[in-house]
């Protein structure tokens, strides 16, 4: 290489903070050689690709050389007595090509790079002949020397494009420094299956997001797992049976009102503000008695019905025997014996059991005995007993209730909305109490075990609900009969296709037409609407109730003729179509039906003859025609009528 005192020394400085590409140094004389300072930019925000001259320099002669890791250094053209430079691990041979570097170090330092000076402005090329000739034939040792000490150098990094852009280096099959580094070729992609790629991209992170689901769901499973067996090894309380005399322990903070209290529901509450209230009153009374003995369910069952008694003056009761008495259980005080409701076909009483209607296999009255000893209040019947008041209030603290039968009495005050709750009941019977007031609640809808309902002969006003149509399980009657109603019959009731009574006689203000629906009433046996407003015609839908015996439609304002599809419910016995305002001629078909007893058609405005068909109504006790506009001569049939004890023919144009 040459000694320090004659060669120019080439010194490469890293400054931080320079541009990368840009030389910083100074010029300067040492001895005999002058000192060429080349800088390597590696600061932060360095610009690669740009060299800039040391200050001694006029950028004019500076010469740049950018290298394959992006960085540029700056060689001085004054450089004359040494034509190889060593350059940050690179082997500058101003004058070499590259094809006169041995192949060996090529193989193993790529970063040797020979440097063409023929490029103008690059190193001078002025000299002897010899001297250039000995700058052609650099001595073979200097490269073999500097081949074996000098580290190979490492892969460069990333080379920038003209824009500034990252341009990734090529991996050569056999490049040794790949081997050696266990370096991959990059692959090539087709852009055709770019889109192949992505969605398997996609696809692969569904998966690994549904195991991750997974995983968590079963993670929590077996958390719960383990806590349902870790509750289950635990220590547990001891089983025991329920005592119906179990004493009640009371809160140290809670008082034993504040405790009877909490057993009510909380629309009663504030009733037991005002201490004349018959809850108030119960309250205090049962707080006389040792009721902490009892179950909060009897408790409730007791309190329900004193207060029951307070609100009916129970005091003047026809009957009231051991009623609020501490020492007789509550199932033991008065009620009417139930086994005078005999029917002669359902009542049976060999071993004492009572059937009734809706009440089927009932042993015990009024109070049903559970398997746990517990005696439940299940049968309230006071009817005739002089009940005064509003009560209905409490009733369903009774919740276990299946008849309430408390007609004939003296019951003032509204149907509560409360009564909805008695699921259980299968028999309601308020009727008659004249007393009774308000619109018939739409929550009765939700009684759907009830066989009987009897509101009649009361003064219950307003519409009557369609939901009354979701009882259908209805057998008996539907009777609200006598109650000063408005609007129409709702067409819902049609689907009460089990009931044998619909009775809606002497509302007075019911209005509109006959429900065509009414033909689905198929169980019906008595269908009377009469001394109402009706209006319209006959609905010939109602030839299809073929168990219906009585039809009962006087006292309306219909419109139209008597349709013949009448004769078609064979088992009617009882006709009323009088004063009904009906007009045209007597089908014929009606009057052979077999089953007549009372053929009634008076007061109308009927025409046209009377039919020689009457003479077969053989079992007739009463035919009235009388006050229409009928002609013609009165047939001699009427005198095949042997059981009849009416004949009614007056007020019309016969003749005969």
């Amino acid at each position: 290489m040459g000694t320090e005192s004659e060669a120019n020394h080439v010194k490469m400085g890293a400054s931080i903070g320079a541009v990368p590409g840009e030389a910083t140094g100074t010029m300067g004389t040492e001895s005999k050689a002058e000192d060429v300072k080349v800088g390597v930019g590696l600061g932060l925000g360095a610009k690669p690709g740009t060299a800039t001259p040391t200050p001694n320099v006029p950028p004019e002669k500076a010469k740049r050389l950018t290298v394959v890791d992006a960085k540029a250094v700056t060689f001085m053209p004054t450089i004359n007595q040494q034509e190889t430079a060593i350059i940050s691990g690179a082997h500058i041979a101003p004058t070499l090509s590259r094809e006169s570097v041995p192949t060996t170090m090529l193989e193993r330092n790529p970063l040797v790079l020979p440097v063409s000076l023929t490029e103008p402005g690059a190193f001078p090329t002025g000299g002897s002949s010899g001297e250039r000739e000995r700058r052609e034939n650099i001595d073979a040792s200097v490269l073999q020397e500097h081949e074996r000490t000098v580290q190979p150098l490492r892969r460069p990094g990333p080379r920038c494009d003209s824009q500034e852009l990252v341009v990734a280096n090529r991996v050569l099959e056999d490049d040794p420094v790949a081997i050696e580094e266990g370096l991959q070729r990059a692959q090539e992609v087709d852009a055709s299956n770019a889109d192949d790629h992505d969605k398997k991209l996609q696809d692969k992170k569904k998966e690994i997001l549904t195991k991750v689901l997974v995983g968590g769901i079963l993670f929590v499973a077996l958390l719960v797992v383990i806590l349902v067996f870790a509750l289950a090894d635990g220590p547990s309380d001891p089983v025991t049976t329920p005592n119906p005399t179990a004493a009640i322990t009371l809160s140290p903070t809670l008082s034993p009102k504040a405790y009877v209290l909490s057993l009510l529901p909380p629309d009663l509450i504030a009733d037991t503000n005002d201490p004349t209230h018959p809850l108030a009153l119960a309250i205090e009374w049962i707080l006389q008695e040792d009721w902490t003995t009892m179950k909060d369910s009897r408790i409730v069952q007791r309190l329900a019905l004193v207060a029951f008694y307070f609100a009916t003056n129970g005091n003047r009761w026809i009957k009231n025997e051991s009623w609020l008495s501490q020492d007789t259980h509550e199932c033991d005080w008065y009620a009417v014996n139930i086994t005078a409701h005999r029917d002669p076909v359902t009542w049976s009483d060999p071993n004492g059991i009572f059937s009734y209607r809706g009440l089927a296999n009932v042993t015990e009255f009024p109070c049903e005995q559970r398997p746990d000893g517990e005696r439940v209040f299940t049968h309230l019947w006071l009817t005739t007993n002089g009940l005064e008041g509003a009560p209905l209030d409490f009733l369903h603290l009774l919740k276990s209730l299946k008849s309430i039968v408390l007609g004939k009495n003296e019951i003032s005050g509204s149907l509560p909305s409360t009564l909805g709750l008695l699921t259980d009941l299968v028999w309601l019977d308020i009727s008659p109490n004249a007393g009774l007031n308000g619109t018939i609640p739409t929550q009765l809808g939700l009684l759907t075990n009830v066989l009987e309902l009897y509101l009649g002969t009361s003064q219950l006003s307003g519409t009557v609900p369609t939901e009354l149509g979701l009882l259908t399980n209805l057998e008996y009657d539907l009777d609200l009969s006598e109650n000063p109603l408005t609007g129409s019959l709702p067409s819902e009731l049609g689907a009460l296709s089990k009931v044998k009574i619909l009775d809606f006689r002497r509302c007075g203000t019911l209005t509109g037409t006959i429900p065509t629906e009414f033909g689905g009433l198929e169980k019906v046996q008595e269908l009377t609407i009469h001394r109402n407003s009706l209006t319209g015609k006959l609905p010939t839908e109602l030839g299809l109730l073929t168990d219906m015996t009585w039809l009962l439609i006087p006292g309306n304002t219909l419109t139209g003729t008597i349709p013949s599809e009448l004769a078609m419910a064979t088992s009617i016995t009882h006709l009323y179509l009088y004063e009904a305002a009906l007009t045209g001629n007597v089908p014929s078909e009606l009057a052979a039906m077999p089953n007549m007893v009372w053929f009634l058609f008076d007061r109308n405005f009927l025409t046209g003859s009377i039919p020689t068909e009457v003479g077969l109504l053989g079992d007739t006790e009463d035919v009235d025609f009388q006050h229409n506009l009928m002609t013609g001569t009165v047939p001699s049939e009427v005198g095949l009528l042997s059981n009849a004890k009416w004949l009614s023919l007056g007020d019309n144009h016969l003749s005969g």
